[in-house]
């Protein structure tokens, strides 16, 4: 049986945010642990904006969800970013021509 908890000052309809889970907003951990190790560097300032979104979900609903879309903004920079650094160094190996 899901649990419903109100977020925010008054109803639903006043402003207040409903969560099924109970659990705040999304904060895209897993997929920020799995761009980790792939591109540290986006993976890890991810990693930080996902544990601050859960951190700040009980205080601030809003900014826990937009430092939880910037986790998952920052992932998903790390993984094209790491997709397209290894084609262009694929590119690079397979047309090199030897000059001797």
């Amino acid at each position: 049986m899901p649990v419903v908890v109100m977020h925010g000052s008054g109803g639903a309809s006043a402003g207040g945010h409903v969560s099924a889970k109970g659990t705040g907003p999304n904060s895209h951990l897993c997929v920020s642990l799995f761009t980790t190790l792939i591109n540290p560097l986006f993976g890890l300032l991810a990693v930080v904006f996902a544990c601050w979104s859960r951190g700040s979900a009980e205080m601030d609903w809003d900014g826990a969800r937009l430092r939880g879309r910037i986790a998952l903004w920052l992932s998903i920079a790390g993984v094209v970013t790491t997709v397209v650094v290894a084609l262009v160094v694929v590119l690079i190996c397979f047309t090199k021509t030897k000059d001797t």
